[in-house]
């Protein structure tokens, strides 16, 4: 039965949830992490909705099941809805998606989605949770028609399960999006997402929502890509990749954000390998290269077995598979990873330097671009290859004695968490103390290593290859990403995290609301304004409907009598002399339950859908230039565009 469309104009302005009566119980799947409960939450048995994302990266395929209070529209404004417990984390399942078998992963992870949710919920409601794939650089890396093949095959399998599903929902995340859910997921886990004046947390003076004071950036380490996202200090106007983040009608910065692809840590030490094979043919031009061909590597361990240090060129000689020798040089390995980074790269956002001149083909000119940076340079403006980065510190501003405000702090997650209990640092530990571990572990052979460090990791034969992603993990953020080496501003999570619940966060709210009665209950206000604004607002629409009805009614009259007074014969015969009445349609039926749908970070309206299901919900695409057109959520807000 159709529904009346009703309207209400409402602010997003709290974050408080409905006390939990009776805690529902939560366990993880035997076998695999219990994962981390990023608030110390509890959501009641009788009022928990769950929702599945599937984290598809270029080594495979993890799977993460939130919990949250089920979205009930009952008060003015109303809360807004976060994925309160991971409740099921599972370890990465292995091949990624574009492999042989990684259709089939996908298909064995789904099945312990519903046995698990099986003993905590019911089956009949699997229909009503929500199912979100989001791919990540190892799809971006990929052929573009592969690409689609592989999207499209795992759409299929996740139609056929259960799970409420649409084919927009499962998607390759741009990697700036990806970024900006990790910056999302950090401040969400740490308590700096949101603050609000009313209790003391900071916010503005009218109490509002607002983004915390003291925020993290997000440095995200993956296979194939790394992103590092955060608020630029005070005084700093980012001048490239920077993004509006919406997250309530009151609270959004503008957050920077970059992901550089084939920076991942199976992706960058495959680049220090191929700088490896590069650095011997210039040293010994017109050698032939043979298959099986042994070369002396410094980042893998003296002694280390030809099986683990096995490398197929793909650029200097294609196709032909070495065997590195180690020599455990932990200072050549170091400057092989610095050497990646390519600081080097001209840097089009620095000062514009005194022209130079160079000669081309014989002939004396200006340069046509600037000269080269210093590799070692502390004042430049960019990052990796010629990236623009905003500074991590505050600027000394004109008058004052010192910098104002606070430098840049990062949580730093995915493979950092792997390589921090590796090397036995505390999770604030600076990054001098990991290049100091990673230099004493490179100096060793391969039979004290292993046994060594045996008991730090669950895969052994992984032990040889820590030199070389140890190295390339230091450089990345002490050369790539200029965090000075020793400072505090990287802290490590102990638990498993991804920037998956930063998406899932999104995504939650723009899913429907129901209502639950046909009108707000006064308790549900939370002051005098609300009621004065619907008051008005209700007034204003009852108002204009009259003054549409009565001069409909005039319009009606005066053509009615016209049509008498001009009245003849001929006229009788030839029809009807009905005017032009306006008919009203008459009201249908209202069944009290309308389902009131909400895009929490970009319009705050909320609309009662005449026919809208759950099954038609879908998130809509944001494009880095701002414009939006059909597919599924990134973040709304970045609506804006880049700064």
């Amino acid at each position: 039965m159709p529904r009346k469309a009703y309207t209400w104009i409402f602010l997003l302005a709290s974050l408080a949830l409905p006390p939990a009566q009776s805690a529902a119980t939560h366990q993880a799947w035997p076998g695999f992490a219990a994962g981390l409960q990023i608030e110390q939450l509890t959501v009641p048995a009788s009022n928990a909705t769950y929702g599945l994302l599937f984290d598809a990266g270029s080594s495979g395929t993890r799977l993460s099941v939130y919990v949250w209070p089920t979205r009930v529209f009952s008060e003015l404004p109303p809360a807004l809805s976060v994925p309160l417990e991971l409740v099921y984390f599972s370890q990465r399942t292995s091949p990624s998606l574009d492999k042989p078998g990684g259709i089939a992963a996908l298909q064995v992870l789904l099945g312990q989605a519903m046995q698990y949710l099986a003993g905590v919920s019911s089956p009949a409601l699997f229909g009503s949770y929500p199912l979100f794939l989001t791919a990540t650089a190892g799809m971006r890396i990929l052929e573009e028609t592969t690409r689609f093949a592989v999207m499209e095959a795992a759409r299929d399998a996740l139609a056929a399960s259960p799970f409420l599903f649409n084919r927009a929902w499962a998607r390759v995340i741009p990697g700036e999006e990806e970024g900006v859910y990790g910056w999302i997921a950090s401040n969400y886990a740490q308590g700096t997402l949101l603050s609000n004046a009313s209790t003391g947390a900071g916010g503005d003076s009218s109490g509002a929502v607002s983004v915390g004071n003291s925020t993290y950036g997000a440095i995200d380490l993956g296979g194939a890509s790394a992103q590092i996202s955060f608020i630029p200090p005070a005084g700093v106007d980012p001048l490239s990749n920077a993004y509006r983040v919406g997250l309530t009608a009151t609270a959004s910065a503008l957050v920077y954000t970059h992901s550089f692809l084939y920076f991942g840590v199976n992706e960058g030490t495959a680049r220090i390998n191929e700088l490896v094979v590069a650095e011997w043919a210039v040293a010994n031009p017109g050698t032939t290269v043979a298959w099986g061909m042994q070369l002396a590597h410094p980042c893998y361990l003296l002694g280390t077995p030809l099986r683990l240090t096995n490398y197929t060129s793909t650029a200097v000689a294609p196709g032909v598979m070495f065997n590195f020798i180690g020599t455990s040089n932990a200072t050549e390995c170091s400057r092989l990873a610095a050497t990646i980074m390519m600081r080097a790269s001209y840097c089009l956002t620095d000062p514009k330097p005194t022209p130079v001149s160079v000669s081309v083909a014989g002939v004396v000119a200006p340069a046509a671009l600037p000269p080269a940076i210093n590799p070692n340079a502390t004042g430049s403006t960019c990052s990796i290859n010629g990236v623009y980065q905003p500074p991590l510190t505050p600027p000394l501003l004109p008058g004052l004695s010192g910098p104002s405000g606070r430098n840049v702090t990062f949580y730093a997650f995915s493979f950092f968490a792997y390589m921090w209990p590796f090397f036995g640092l505390p999770s604030g530990a600076p990054l001098s103390q990991l290049q100091a571990e990673v230099a004493a572990f490179c100096g060793l052979d391969y039979a004290t290593a292993n046994s060594t460090f045996y008991s730090r990791t669950t895969l052994p034969s992984s032990i040889p290859q820590y030199c070389l992603t140890g190295s390339f993990g230091a450089a990345l953020l002490t050369v790539g990403f200029k965090i000075p080496a020793d400072s505090s501003f990287v802290t490590v999570p102990a638990a498993p995290f991804s920037y998956a619940s930063g998406a899932m966060l999104v995504a939650v709210n723009q899913l429907a609301w129901a209502l639950a009665a046909n009108s707000l209950p006064a308790s549900a206000q939370p002051d005098g304004r609300a009621v004065v604004a619907a008051g008005v607002l209700g007034g204003a629409l009852a108002a204009g409907l009259l003054a549409l009805t009565c001069f409909a009614l005039l319009t009606w009259r005066r053509r009615r009598v016209a049509t008498h007074r001009l009245s003849s014969p001929r006229h009788e015969g030839g029809g009807s002399d009905t005017p032009y009445a306006l008919q009203p349609e008459p009201s249908p039926a209202f069944d009290g339950n309308p389902v009131v749908t909400i895009n929490a970070l970009r319009e705050h309206t909320v609309h009662n859908s005449r026919s809208r299901t759950q099954s038609e919900l879908q998130l809509s695409e944001v494009h880095r230039d701002g414009r939006s057109s059909a597919g599924a959520s990134p973040l709304p807000s970045q609506r804006h565009g880049s700064a």
